[in-house]
């Protein structure tokens, strides 16, 4: 589950995950700190990839590295058109 804490401490959930989901892309861009937090409700296996890992790649097989952004790009654009669709049901 996606969670932040609200102004008095406690963990507000806004959202759950499945299988798949890939966390963390915009703070890994943008080079910040991620904006929430992401648990782990049961066992589970996670992959994570360090900017070191990526520039790495980018270097020894570049094909590899564009397709990799491309997926992420398709990922962030779904995201976002997602989020845009909830605002817009909260303004109808």
């Amino acid at each position: 589950m996606v969670q932040v804490q609200d102004a008095e401490g406690d963990a507000l959930r806004l959202r759950s995950l499945g299988a798949g989901t890939v966390v963390g892309e915009i703070s890994h861009y943008l080079q910040t700190l991620a904006t929430a937090n992401v648990v782990a409700e049961e066992e589970s296996v996670v992959y994570g990839l360090t900017r070191e890992d990526l520039l790495r790649m980018e270097e020894e097989n570049p094909v590899l590295a564009l397709a990799f952004h491309r997926f992420l790009a398709s990922l962030l654009s779904e995201k976002l058109i997602e989020q845009g669709n909830i605002l817009q049901g909260m303004l109808d």
